[in-house]
């Protein structure tokens, strides 16, 4: 038991660490905006990328691996720079990369043509649409939305991107504190063997607790 503690208090050190040094800058890059809001994203967004089409890849699938780059940094764009027209550009963003995709896969045709336009329209919908959300998130003046306005520029900024990213992070936090120190009960055994239901109580505290903390300034 004690050496389970350890190691769980040890990876706890080291996402703290990680926290103190990546939040900062996660909140400057974000209060800057501009191209060093999307410029990290767009790399959080190759980099999720490519583990997805690699991992179609091992099942068999080709996806357009390099068009599919090139359109997700395209559908970026759009929820930064034109926040105003965000949702019907990407839309619109998406099926025409999703047209220009199924002609790409008749030059020259492929056997499995269809499921790798299908492969490589799926990463984009699932990984690239939703981080423009997050940066269009940007845009959301929540103090302003509930009537709070005062305060600094940062909380007006910022304030819908935290509101996303940090309940998410102590969730992850919580899960993996409780469920090291305290899980017993299997949460989904086949799904995922190592969840647990103490994991999941204790993600669901400290995603509350973050809510909490990060609204009080608006109140």
């Amino acid at each position: 038991m004690r050496s389970k503690a350890h190691s769980v208090f040890r990876e706890m050190l080291a996402r703290a660490v990680l926290a103190a040094f990546g939040v900062p800058v996660l909140c400057l890059l974000g209060w800057l905006g501009g191209w060093w809001w999307y410029l990290p994203a767009a790399a959080v967004t190759v980099i999720a990328l490519g583990e997805y089409y690699s991992a179609c890849y091992a099942k068999g699938w080709r996806p357009y691996a390099l068009a599919g780059y090139g359109w997700a940094l395209v559908l970026l764009y759009p929820a930064l720079f034109v926040p105003e027209r965000a949702w019907t550009l990407t839309g619109s963003l998406l099926l025409a990369a999703t047209l220009s995709l199924s002609a790409l896969g008749l030059i020259p045709p492929r056997k499995s043509y269809v499921a790798s336009v299908a492969a490589t329209v799926f990463g984009l919908a699932y990984i690239a649409v939703p981080m423009s959300f997050l940066l269009h998130l940007r845009h959301v003046d929540i103090p302003a939305l509930l009537g709070f306005s005062g305060g600094w520029s940062f909380t007006h900024r910022m304030g819908a991107v935290l509101l996303a990213l940090l309940p998410v992070w102590a969730s992850d936090t919580g899960a993996f504190l409780a469920g090291g120190l305290f899980g017993r009960h299997k949460l989904a055994p086949v799904l995922s063997p190592n969840k647990t239901v103490e994991g999941a109580v204790g993600g669901l505290l400290f995603t509350v607790a973050a809510a909490v903390v990060l609204g009080v300034p608006w109140l």
